[in-house]
């Protein structure tokens, strides 16, 4: 996953660098801003899926879940406030 990351955040600083060389700027301010525009992609990119491995990580899978909410259920159903008493008698 850190190559894609890698990689995508290159093409972005690439196609900033090729944007800003168009038009008539500096080539120091091109290449910084190349620089650091690839530098936040990567960040935020690696920010985003250290946080998605951590919300995965933290959900448990589907048959647990599924499993545990068995005897859950039971517990969850309407209990109606009216309900007549048979007779003891």
């Amino acid at each position: 996953m850190r190559a894609l990351v890698f990689h995508f955040s290159s093409l972005v600083g690439l196609l900033v660098l090729l944007n800003q060389l168009w038009g008539t700027a500096e080539i120091e301010r091109t290449v910084f801003t190349a620089f650091a525009a690839g530098l936040v992609m990567y960040t935020v990119l690696v920010i985003g899926f250290a946080v998605a491995r951590r919300i995965m990580a933290a959900t448990p899978p589907a048959d647990e879940a599924a499993e545990a909410g068995t005897d859950e259920t039971n517990a969850d159903e309407l209990i109606p406030l009216n309900r007549a008493k048979a007779p003891t008698a």
